[in-house]
């Protein structure tokens, strides 16, 4: 099951390995009880700024975001939905949430 965790920052701020595989475990429970047999999905954590710059380049709205999903692919056949895609996520706003 390729659910992969990126950072925008790995240098600064790596995801730590138990946070990645929670996370990682997470997407998986979603993902099977979404009906998703194959899924190719990278979750990216980012900050405001990012998913700011994102949300105004590809949904024309300028405020700030916590989470943005693309789907490249969702495809359904003998071997089950196929889902690529990539999750952004910002920190700031998950730490904020979290409280």
């Amino acid at each position: 099951m390729p659910i992969s965790v990126a950072s925008t920052d790995p240098g600064r701020n790596p995801v730590p390995a138990r946070a990645r595989a929670r996370l990682v475990a997470y997407a998986a429970r979603v993902l099977k009880r979404e009906g998703v047999t194959r899924p190719f999905v990278t979750i990216v954590l980012g900050d405001d700024a990012l998913l700011r710059s994102l949300y105004v380049r590809f949904k024309q709205r300028d405020r700030a975001t916590d989470v943005l999903s693309f789907t490249y692919d969702d495809t359904r056949g003998a071997r089950g939905r196929a889902l690529e895609g990539e999750i952004y996520v910002s920190r700031e706003r998950l730490f904020a949430q979290a409280k």
